[in-house]
């Protein structure tokens, strides 16, 4: 083995594998996944939310265009997430797991971050929804966030 094949053997044994799969929510617990779409930012952007039990039953699931022509992913994924929660004070759901892509989101809502000035309005209301209920922000990767896409294609379809 020359030289060239060990560097290649060395690398190869330093790759790091996650497997990346979407989880039940706890029992008694309501697991809101989030997302957002766009072409650019800013741009046309959407928000997707999908809301689950605790038998992994989908309870909503809802998408849409955001109004603004020029919106950052920012504001969509923070819309998305003010509309899930607006959705569970309306409901019987107090222990909330909301799941998103966007560890600036995550960071801002856990008030790690500061909140930019676009999603100010957006943030305080969602800060006020989670004072009345327990709510767990979690940063997941993009790959686990396949769900409330391909949930949303299939309430299309049918």
């Amino acid at each position: 083995m020359d030289c060239c094949d060990r560097g290649f053997i060395e690398a190869q044994s330093k790759v790091k594998v996650t497997q990346v799969l979407w989880k039940m929510p706890e029992n008694g617990w309501i697991k809101i996944n989030i997302d957002r779409t766009s072409r650019g930012n800013p741009t046309r952007s959407s928000w997707e939310i999908c809301i689950r039990n605790e038998y992994g039953d989908v309870i909503q699931a809802q998408a849409k265009e955001m109004e603004d022509p020029q919106s950052t992913t920012t504001e969509a994924e923070a819309l998305a997430i003010l509309q899930a929660l607006r959705f569970v004070r309306a409901n019987p759901m107090d222990q909330i797991r909301i799941e998103t892509d966007s560890l600036l989101v995550k960071n801002i809502i856990q008030r790690t971050w500061e909140v930019p000035w676009k999603v100010v309005s957006m943030v305080e209301e969602i800060w006020k929804i989670m004072e009345e209920k327990m709510v767990v922000v979690e940063y997941i990767y993009m790959e686990r966030n396949v769900t409330p896409k391909k949930i949303l294609c299939r309430l299309r379809c049918e």
